[in-house]
């Protein structure tokens, strides 16, 4: 009988980290799953460590030499016999109950295609940072989320495998974040509040080593969506539509930044207007969300934000009584001058 979860996890060189990423695995309170170790040619003691645990429900798929990431993981997809996909990074730590609270989601939703959770940051030694990401956005507010940047952290996610678009995750891209947005073409997808995942920064990872060739494959992803929306942005146009958080700027500079990011939201209103692409009215709801954030994160220029917000014809679109934390937070902030 097949196992209902397929865990896929791509080691290179992982040594250093790789025993905990296991074992975190094998710790799970869910246990109906299999583990599928993609050794891509290590020359360190990730085969030894791998070797050592006994666990059956561990499967390792051997690889002489160095391939890509998009390749291991698309290794693990093929070979995979689970109704489920639940990616984990050899350097990460899936919490106990991930698997079981993940599974449980997308048994009781046939529509959503997807399933992540929050996300604890810890250090190389495994002390948390204090930085999370905790995030519940409405699911029909993520595949508009996702025009500004992935939504998820793919060692957190659990995905129903015939999901999954034929070809995969492809080279050339933000491989994950692309295969996100082609997924929720078609599926539902939800981030749950509860903290799944302790994730590992460190100078080895590939987030910190590739991180310039990283933000141009987003990039790409970004643009190709926009496009979609019937958009095109150039270097500048690309540079405000992701500037979202705070500004680095002189008090008269943030205030041209709030009016520039103002008309691009505008802009990508009246162009969804037009294609109908996303439902108007949550679409709206994002833009009026995504301005609000750019305010709030430049509160250093004091009321000059909060009345640019109330002028705006964004503020009409904003959902109030959802945001209304939001907005006490932002009146606050201008209040106290605070970023």
């Amino acid at each position: 009988m097949n196992p209902r979860v397929s865990v896929i996890m791509p080691v290179y060189n992982s040594e250093k980290y790789l025993r905990l990423a296991i074992q975190s695995v094998l710790n799970q309170s869910f246990t109906d799953f299999e583990l599928l170790i993609i050794n891509d040619g290590s020359t360190d003691k990730s085969l030894e460590i791998i070797r050592s645990f006994a666990d059956t429900r561990i499967v390792l798929l051997q690889s002489d030499k160095k391939t890509t990431i998009v390749e291991s993981r698309n290794h693990g997809l093929e070979a995979s016999r689970g109704e489920f996909i639940a990616p984990l990074d050899s350097d990460d730590i899936a919490l106990k109950d991930r698997l079981k609270l993940e599974v449980a989601f997308l048994e009781k939703n046939p529509d959503f295609g997807l399933v992540g959770g929050g996300v604890s940051v810890i250090d190389e030694t495994g002390k948390a940072t204090g930085a999370r990401w905790q995030e519940e956005i409405p699911s029909e507010k993520i595949p508009i989320r996702l025009l500004f940047g992935n939504c998820f952290a793919q060692s957190s996610l659990l995905i129903r495998k015939k999901a999954v678009p034929p070809e995969g995750y492809i080279e050339g891209t933000s491989e994950d974040y692309a295969l996100w947005v082609r997924m929720l073409k078609t599926w539902k997808a939800k981030n749950l509040r509860k903290i799944l995942l302790k994730y590992r920064a460190h100078n080895e990872n590939t987030t910190t080593r590739k991180s310039a060739l990283l933000r141009q494959a987003v990039n790409q992803v970004i643009l190709s969506q926009l496009e979609g929306l019937g958009v095109r942005a150039d270097a500048e146009a690309l540079a405000l539509h992701r500037a979202s958080y705070t500004f680095v700027g002189t008090a008269e500079e943030v205030k041209k930044f709030m009016d520039r990011r103002e008309l691009w939201l505008l802009k990508l209103i009246e162009a969804n207007r037009k294609t109908n692409r996303y439902d108007v009215k949550t679409f709206n709801e994002v833009m009026a969300e995504r301005f609000l954030t750019t305010l709030q994160t430049n509160a250093r220029v004091g009321f000059y934000g909060w009345k640019k917000f109330w002028s705006s014809p964004l503020s009409k679109c904003l959902n109030k009584k959802e945001e209304w934390p939001a907005l006490l937070k932002f009146f606050i902030k201008c209040l106290l001058k605070m970023n």
